[in-house]
C-alpha cells in the first residue's frame, strides 16, 4: 500500500538516489527530513529548521525518519530555499493529528511580501479535512480555492499528497490516486506568474502568511519531501506512493 520503511542510500554523485526516480533530472529538491534540512537532490537547496523542529530516526514512518512541525511560532517551522515555479508537483508524505473543527495543518507558506504569496493547508471544515490553496499577486490578480481530502478529520495515520498549480487553477492528490482539480472556488482572478519565475523567496513550512499577518497551525509530521519541476503523470505519481 505504499507505507514501507526503505533505507535509501546517496549515489556517487552526492545526489540521493532516490532523487531522479523517473530518470529524467526533474526534481529540483529533495529533504528527506531524517536528521536535517539538507537537499539530497545534488542541486545544494539546503533549508533550516527552528529549535523546535524535532527529527526522527530508525521509526515506522514510511521511510527511516521524519521531521516534528510544532508549527507554533517562529522556532517551530522549517524553511525550505525554494519558490514553486506554475506547474511544478510538491509530493511529500504527511501524518497530521486529529483536528477539531475549523483546527487546520498549515502545510506551505511561499512569499514575504504584503501581496505575493503561495499557500497550502488542510483544514477541519464542518467535520471534512479539505485542502486548501491560495495563490496571489497583487490585490487584482488571486485565486484560491477547497475541495475534500477523502482523509478523516480523526485519521492519525500517515498519507502521501501531491500539490500542484498552474496559471489557472490548484491540483492535489492523496495516496496515489488520480491528480484532481481543486473545484470550490473561493475566489478567482488571474494568476500572474512572473514573480514565481526563480528561486527569489522561501518556502516555509508549518506557517501561514497572509495580509501582512503570520499565522501557525497544529503539529503535524512531515517525511520525504520533493519537488519537481513539472507536472507528474497519475502514473507517476502513483509511482512514488508505492516505492
Amino acid at each position: 500500500m505504499g507505507l514501507n520503511r526503505k533505507l535509501i542510500l546517496s549515489s556517487e554523485t552526492g545526489a540521493d538516489s532516490a532523487a531522479d526516480p523517473f530518470g529524467d533530472g526533474s526534481c529540483r529538491a529533495f529533504y528527506k527530513l531524517d536528521s536535517n534540512v539538507d537537499d539530497y537532490s545534488g542541486n545544494n537547496l539546503n533549508g533550516s529548521s527552528g529549535s523546535n523542529i524535532v527529527f526522527y530516526n530508525n521509526t515506522t514512518a514510511p521511510y527511516d525518519g521524519y521531521a516534528y512541525v510544532p508549527s507554533v511560532n517562529a522556532n517551530s517551522i522549517m524553511t525550505f530555499p525554494i519558490t514553486p515555479i506554475p506547474n511544478e508537483t510538491h509530493t511529500f508524505w504527511i501524518k497530521k493529528p486529529v483536528l477539531a473543527n475549523n483546527e487546520s495543518v498549515r502545510l506551505f507558506t511561499t512569499g514575504s511580501d504584503y501581496n505575493s504569496w503561495w499557500y497550502a493547508a488542510l483544514y477541519n471544515i464542518s467535520g471534512v479535512l479539505k485542502i486548501y490553496m491560495q495563490w496571489r499577486q497583487g490585490s487584482a490578480q488571486y485565486k484560491y480555492a477547497t475541495a475534500s481530502v477523502g482523509i478523516s478529520v480523526n485519521s492519525t495515520d500517515w498519507f502521501f499528497m501531491t500539490l500542484r498549480t498552474n496559471s489557472s487553477s490548484h491540483f492535489f492528490s492523496v495516496n496515489g490516486g488520480n491528480e484532481t482539480q481543486l473545484t470550490d472556488n473561493l475566489a478567482s482572478g488571474t494568476m500572474d506568474n512572473s514573480f514565481y519565475s526563480v528561486d527569489n523567496t522561501d518556502m516555509f513550512v508549518g506557517r501561514l502568511y497572509s495580509n501582512g499577518a503570520l499565522y501557525y497551525g497544529e503539529d503535524f509530521n512531515l517525511d520525504h519531501y520533493r519537488l519537481f519541476n513539472r507536472a507528474l503523470t497519475n502514473t507517476e505519481i502513483d509511482t512514488l506512493y508505492q516505492e
